[in-house]
């Protein structure tokens, strides 16, 4: 009888050895209540160290990456297509896995003239930007009034695109997809909630990559204010329109349709969306 119980006592230690090793020799993958996040930037430059992230929480702050003639549109769980990440994403897979961040190239519009007085932006090969003629808000260089000659404006960034509006005003992307904004400002042509005008350019919409600009006119709204028709993409496709002084994503269209061109001109607007379709709104007194 002693040795059945000796035998018994035996038999259970070795089990619960057993068990105990087995659960020290599991891999951590199977233990641990984190993720190891990596990422990719896809040419962009910029720190983008590997971080831990707990499950079941935010992934909290991304890093910020840069690749010069784009705009970023975010960083995504494929490098092709994917869901998208954002710092408000909850962590639901304990798995290590790589972000990869997407890129959208900024359409190149090296030169734009137009303004009430008649003036011209430019954009030369290494990205200065350049203007000349009469604008009696600014130019760009702090001075308003006639240059015959091209001013550089704005000679610490570099930028791919500029477009004049018919009155006043100008806007220019630069090589990372930020936004500038100068001139005639009384409308709230800038989109950043303000009506100071501005002789000299200065950062709009901050926060918001875009691909594309086309400065606008002034439209009689339906409540009796003039508004601003000036539109935007950003580096999602999104087409933005300034509403009440401030860039917004066009209500109209979001969540439906996404965009690849715009021509805002006076009181009609144009856009060319993803499947080639032309879309027309506003002024139509004539043959638009």
């Amino acid at each position: 009888m002693k040795k059945k119980i000796i035998l018994t006592i035996i038999m259970a230690a070795a089990i619960a050895l057993t068990f105990a090793f087995a659960l020290t020799a599991c891999p951590a993958s199977e233990q641990k209540d984190y993720a190891k996040v990596s990422f990719d930037t896809n040419g962009g430059v910029g720190t983008a160290d590997t971080m831990k992230v707990s499950f079941d929480t935010n992934y909290g702050e991304l890093p910020t990456v840069l690749k010069d003639g784009y705009a970023f549109a975010g960083w995504f769980t494929d490098n092709a297509a994917g869901e998208q990440i954002t710092p408000d994403t909850m962590l639901k897979n304990k798995s290590d896995h790589t972000l990869f961040a997407r890129w959208s190239k900024i359409k190149r519009n090296p030169i734009s003239t137009g303004g009430g007085n008649g003036f011209t932006v430019c954009i030369d090969t290494d990205g200065n930007l350049w203007t000349w003629g009469t604008n009696q808000y600014g130019l760009g260089d702090g001075k308003t009034g006639l240059s015959t000659t091209p001013i550089r404006i704005a000679e610490e960034t570099k930028f791919c695109a500029v477009s004049v509006a018919p009155r006043n005003y100008s806007y220019a992307i630069d090589v990372n997809g930020n936004m500038w904004a100068w001139g005639e400002n009384g409308y709230g042509a800038f989109g950043d909630g303000t009506k100071i005008n501005r002789p000299i350019p200065a950062l709009t919409a901050e926060g918001t990559k875009f691909v594309d600009v086309s400065a606008g006119g002034l439209t009689l709204l339906e409540d009796g204010s003039v508004g601003i028709t000036s539109l935007a993409i950003d580096a999602s496709g999104n087409l933005w329109e300034i509403n009440n002084g401030l860039w917004e994503v066009s209500d109209y269209f979001f969540g439906y349709e996404k965009f690849t061109a715009i021509s805002a001109n006076g009181n009609c607007r144009h856009a060319i969306d993803t499947d080639g379709n032309i879309w027309g709104w506003g002024g139509n007194g004539s043959p638009d």
